[in-house]
């Protein structure tokens, strides 16, 4: 409602610590940050407790023993009014992967499609979910990036990984939280001025290889035989 954000920052699904014999050793503490100034966590529809938080704060709510299920974070304004809530669910197995473009993006200011130019890139975000499809945190399956049809070609993976050392320069990359990354390059330039396209032609050592160039007007010249300039 209006301007109001609220979001829980772990995820709600069970670890090793949850069978520990120490009680201790079982509880979580759960962290929401806010820019709301009341912030009530409930766990399967039962309060665990309501928070005051300053501008723009965090909320953190101690000695939260784990139950699979539904873990909701809800933000009031001052009158007590509910204007945002966050929910983490409890994933099942992982059962399948979603695709989502996140660049070219209107909804992120990035555009509508990719230029032409050989150079544009796009970001494509692979997300392992459940048979629900809820996002399986816990999900370090290792993800293979492929183009099945168009102008492009797969030049870097990531998963947001810090401590990740597997090489950025590949087509797979394993997931992190359930997420992992793939930036996609076109391999066709028809944006750029003709002219430019027929000067770029003639130092093309990797012969279209990598990008190819779109010469209407005259055919591609050959290395080592240039043509007149245009």
């Amino acid at each position: 409602t209006g301007n109001y954000l609220i979001h829980i920052i772990q995820h709600w699904e069970p670890s090793n610590n949850d069978s520990s014999s120490t009680e201790s050793a079982a509880l979580r503490t759960i962290q929401v940050y806010s820019n709301a100034p009341q912030i009530e966590l409930t766990l399967n529809g039962q309060p665990l407790g309501i928070k005051f938080i300053r501008w723009y704060g965090w909320a953190e709510f101690d000695s939260i023993k784990y139950e699979a299920g539904n873990l909701t974070a809800t933000a009031y304004s001052w009158p007590g009014v509910a204007v945002a809530q966050h929910t983490r669910l409890t994933a099942g197995p992982a059962t399948d992967i979603q695709l989502v473009v996140d660049v070219p993006s209107v909804s992120s200011g990035t555009g509508s499609a990719l230029v032409l130019d050989g150079q544009d890139t796009g970001m494509v975000r692979a997300i392992v979910v459940d048979s629900e499809g809820t996002v399986v945190p816990s999900s370090s399956h290792r993800i293979t990036f492929s183009i099945s049809s168009g102008p492009g070609r797969i030049i870097g993976v990531g998963n947001g990984d810090p401590a990740c050392h597997e090489s950025n320069k590949a087509s797979s990359r394993s997931a992190y939280h359930g997420l992992a990354r793939a930036v996609v390059q076109v391999t066709m330039n028809s944006a750029m001025p003709e002219a430019t396209r027929h000067r770029l032609a003639h130092i093309d050592g990797d012969h279209g290889k990598y990008t190819q160039l779109l010469l209407p007007s005259l055919e591609r010249p050959r290395q080592g035989h240039p043509e007149e300039e245009v």
